[in-house]
C-alpha cells in the first residue's frame, strides 16, 4: 500500500489518497461483523477493537473532499470510534462467541480522523453498526 501511494504521488500532480478502515455495506462479506452475522469461525479475540464505516458515507465523504478541491493530501477515513467485537456480538440475537479466546489474537485498530473530521462529517462506529445490523436482520441488506 506505501508503495502504490509512493508510486501515485511520484506521477500525479494532482493526487487525493484515501485510507480506508473497516467497512460495511451490501455485498460485503469479509470482517467480523460477517463472521458473526452468518455463524462463521470468529478469526480475532471478541475484544478486539475497530473502526467501522458504511460504503455509502465512504463515497458520501470522498464527494465531500473533492468538492472542497483538496489536492495532493492523504486522509485516514474511518468510523468515528471503537466498538469491540463482544460489543457487536450482543447486537446479534443468538450470537454465540468462541468459548475457547485463548489463542485467538486480540487486535486493536483506532486511526486517528481527527484532520478528516475538519473537512468533513464523520458518522460515528457504533450507530453504524447498530444500523447495519438492524438492515441485515430486517432483510433491507443482504451480504455475500
Amino acid at each position: 500500500k506505501y508503495l502504490s501511494e509512493q508510486l501515485v504521488k511520484r506521477n500525479s500532480a494532482k493526487w487525493l489518497i484515501l485510507r480506508a478502515a473497516g467497512l460495511v455495506g451490501p455485498g460485503l462479506w469479509k470482517n467480523s461483523i460477517y463472521d458473526l452475522l452468518s455463524n462463521a469461525e470468529l478469526r480475532v479475540n471478541p475484544d478486539s477493537k475497530y473502526q467501522y464505516l458504511n460504503t455509502a458515507d465512504f463515497a458520501s465523504i470522498i464527494f465531500s473532499l473533492i468538492d472542497t478541491k483538496i489536492s495532493n493530501d492523504t486522509f485516514n477515513v474511518a468510523g468515528d470510534g471503537i466498538i469491540s467485537i463482544r460489543e457487536i456480538a450482543e447486537m446479534i440475537p443468538d450470537c454465540r462467541l468462541p468459548k475457547d479466546t485463548e489463542n485467538l489474537p486480540e487486535e486493536h485498530y483506532e486511526i486517528c480522523i481527527d484532520k478528516l473530521k475538519s473537512v468533513c462529517d464523520v458518522p460515528e462506529t457504533i450507530s453504524t453498526v447498530k444500523t447495519f445490523i438492524k438492515d441485515v436482520l430486517d432483510g433491507r441488506i443482504k451480504t455475500k
